[in-house]
């Protein structure tokens, strides 16, 4: 019996892997920005004060096109972009926890 390869990703878990790209999208929106607010020497974090308020839409926003990127991948049966852009989404999270981890226990 042979399995289809479009049925290797559920709805369930590209529905998952969305939820983590808005984590990352959210995170690399934060730290740029606090980056710029470091960079420029800004006094009170505007930037960072920014995009902890307003991050969030743009994240979900970003999260729902990775979302109907990931499906039309699945669609298509492009099933290696859509391992390639899941990949980065969980190596890109791992490197923003670790980036978060260190700036706390740095102090």
């Amino acid at each position: 019996m042979k399995i289809d390869d479009k049925e290797v990703f559920s709805i369930k878990q590209i529905s998952f892997y969305s939820f983590i790209s808005f984590l990352n999208y959210y995170f690399l929106i934060v730290l740029i920005a606090i980056i710029y607010d470091v960079s420029e020497q800004l006094d009170g974090g505007p930037a960072s004060m920014t995009a902890v308020a307003f991050g969030p839409f743009l994240a979900i926003i970003l999260a729902i096109i990775t979302y109907f990127l990931f499906l039309t991948f699945k669609n298509k049966g492009n099933l290696k972009l859509l391992e390639i852009g899941i990949l980065i989404h969980l190596i890109l999270i791992f490197v923003n926890i670790a980036i978060i981890l260190i700036s706390l226990l740095s102090n």
